[in-house]
C-alpha cells in the first residue's frame, strides 16, 4: 500500500469528492460544480488511485461515500472553507497594502533605532535616563561622555 501524502491529494479533487456528498450523485456533483460528468468522474478516479482505496459506491440511486471517502470529504469542506476564509481576508485587505513611502519610512525608523542602540552601548544607563530626561524637557547637555 503506498502512504498517502498531501502533495499527491489534489484540492479541486477533495472538493469534488465533497461535492458529490452533498449532491448525492457525480452528475449532481458535476452540475453543481459547473463541469461534465466525466470530468468529475476523472477527479474522482485520480483520488481513488492516490488515496490508494475506494472512496464512492455507486448505485442506481447515485452515489454514497465510502468511510475513507467520508473522511477525505470532510478534509475537502474544511479546505474549501478555509481558502474562502483566505480569499475574503485578502479581499478586505486590497489597497491597504504598505505604500513605499512607509516602507521608506520604516527603514528610516529601524536605521534612528539602530544608531540610537550603537550610540547609547557605552553609557550607563543612568546617562541614558538623564539624557532622555534632558531632551523631554529641554534641559542643558547631554551628560559627560554621551556624545551626541
Amino acid at each position: 500500500m503506498t502512504a498517502v501524502t498531501f502533495s499527491t491529494l489534489g484540492v479541486e479533487r477533495l472538493q469534488v469528492l465533497a461535492v458529490v456528498e452533498a449532491a448525492g450523485s457525480i452528475s449532481g456533483a458535476a452540475r453543481r460544480l459547473g463541469c461534465t460528468a466525466p470530468a468529475a468522474s476523472q477527479h474522482l478516479a485520480a483520488l481513488t488511485r492516490e488515496a490508494d482505496a475506494d472512496l464512492i459506491v455507486t448505485g442506481p440511486r447515485g452515489a454514497v461515500l465510502t468511510p475513507v471517502g467520508r473522511i477525505l470529504a470532510g478534509h475537502g469542506r474544511r479546505i474549501t472553507q478555509t481558502l474562502r476564509e483566505a480569499e475574503e481576508a485578502v479581499g478586505k485587505h486590497r489597497g491597504r497594502d504598505i505604500a513605499p513611502s512607509d516602507l521608506a519610512l520604516t527603514k528610516a525608523v529601524d536605521d534612528l533605532v539602530d544608531a540610537i542602540v550603537e550610540a547609547a552601548k557605552p553609557l550607563a544607563l543612568s546617562q541614558i535616563l538623564t539624557l532622555v530626561d534632558q531632551r523631554q524637557h529641554g534641559d542643558g547637555d547631554a551628560p559627560e561622555g554621551a556624545g551626541r
